[in-house]
């Protein structure tokens, strides 16, 4: 593969300033998945590790994919800067910025009998009994959320503010329908 274009050569050098900023990965474990798709006005606050100057916001989802430390990023357009986040922060819609997400890795099917989560129910909301709101990527990573929390007997994800409610139990009633909720229940607590 030849990298002669403008954009190429920009990614090439936001990926060896990355790697001279943070070191290359040595040994660090694979955390995290593949880079979740670009979404356009989003912006994950907070968490920041560094940032490049970098041509496109798939360069800078490229300079994230490559770092085994980056969890997620956020492309400013009117700067062409890109910020590498440690961690999923807080989530705003914003028109200057492209952010996108490291999925999680997936498990291990569990053992017979072990705590497992209920297929999603799309459009369902389980009002009340909150633990705690978390910023996710996804509804796949909220649902692991519910699984590795002991106290978790079920989550309702919010797809518009990428955040998982973590719940201590189900809702007698399931709350009024929305095409933005996604929930689970943990099967075998």
């Amino acid at each position: 593969m030849s990298c002669f274009s403008t954009s190429c050569v920009r990614s090439l050098v936001a990926f060896v300033a990355s790697w001279l900023l943070i070191g290359p990965s040595m040994g660090a474990s694979e955390t995290y998945g593949p880079m979740g798709e670009l979404e356009v006005n989003a912006n994950y606050q907070g968490g920041d590790t560094f940032s490049v100057s970098v041509a496109t916001a798939a360069d800078c989802r490229q300079v994230c994919a490559s770092d085994t430390q980056c969890r997620a990023m956020t492309y400013v357009v009117s700067m062409r800067q890109c910020w590498i986040k440690s961690r999923l922060a807080a989530f705003e819609r914003n028109p200057d910025m492209i952010s996108a997400a490291k999925l999680d890795l997936p498990q291990a099917p569990p053992a017979p009998g072990a705590p497992q989560m209920s297929l999603p129910y799309r459009g369902i909301n389980y009002p009340g009994n909150d633990l705690y709101p978390r910023v996710t990527a996804s509804e796949q990573e909220c649902s692991a959320i519910c699984l590795r929390d002991g106290d978790c007997r079920a989550a309702t994800y919010v797809i518009s503010q990428h955040t998982c409610w973590v719940k201590r139990r189900v809702a007698a009633q399931a709350g009024q329908a929305s095409q933005d909720m996604v929930s689970f229940e943990k099967l075998n607590p």
